[in-house]
């Protein structure tokens, strides 16, 4: 894995998707590191002088753009302090700080050819998938892929475009979409669509029939606590449930 380094950036592009949800797209100032799909980066809105200061307070946010791609992708939420600050101060031609790559929440890392692949989202924890769904998949002919994917409210929905690309393009790849609103239309072509939350139940179901599924855990830290737990439970080993821990 590549040494992280220092990147000033610039954003080009923020698009909302309902109430304090945003992806936000930057133009690195040189070419970017070597990094693997489901990496993490560190941003800051902060000043900061590259010629020996201090890194400044920053936030880590999943990669959702391609090692390929020239620009950089990052979904957030407004959760807090810092996150409110980036709503106030990030807008197109202002400058950011990123330090990159971390982590190795990376599906192709780890898949043999005779694995199959569960992941399951939460929110905004879909971000490190989409490098692998977008441009990677095409390369695991043999294995099954499901995303189980869920969102609170319709507007949440985050690369619908890049999810039906997939479902389209590739038999192995299979999406079940949950969103907490009720009677609501289909959101993403070709996707099994579910009312409510993501079930343990449901996730345990899936692997029935899979062959040895590798789990991908990523979203808010109470939910994959919860799920890893109840694989366990039943009967899931351990080693083949993999979570998005920002370390």
């Amino acid at each position: 894995m590549a040494n992280p380094i220092k990147i000033s950036s610039t954003v080009e592009t923020i698009e909302q998707f309902g109430d304090g949800v945003y992806k936000v797209t930057l133009v690195p100032s040189k070419r970017l590191p070597r990094f693997k799909a489901g990496q993490f980066l560190h941003l800051t809105v902060d000043a900061y002088d590259p010629q020996g200061g201090w890194w400044p307070e920053s936030r880590v946010f999943s990669i959702a753009s391609h090692p390929t791609d020239e620009h950089v992708e990052i979904v957030y939420s407004v959760k807090g302090i810092y996150t409110n600050k980036m709503r106030e101060y990030l807008e197109p031609g202002k400058e950011v700080w990123l330090k990159l790559p971390y982590g190795d929440f990376s599906v192709q890392s780890v898949l043999s050819d005779s694995q199959d692949v569960i992941l399951v989202a939460g929110g905004t924890g879909v971000s490190p998938y989409i490098p692998f769904v977008k441009k990677e998949i095409a390369a695991f002919s043999q294995q099954n892929v499901k995303l189980i994917y869920g969102i609170r409210k319709v507007e949440n929905l985050l690369f619908k475009e890049v999810f039906e690309n997939a479902i389209r393009d590739s038999l192995k790849f299979t999406m079940d979409l949950f969103v907490e609103q009720t009677e609501i239309p289909k959101l993403v072509n070709g996707a099994a669509q579910f009312e409510g939350i993501i079930q343990l139940d449901h996730l345990y179901a899936v692997s029935k029939a899979y062959t040895k599924p590798i789990y991908f855990l990523s979203g808010p830290p109470k939910m994959i606590n919860y799920f890893k737990a109840g694989l366990i439970e039943r009967g899931i080993d351990s080693n083949h449930i993999k979570i998005d821990a920002w370390e």
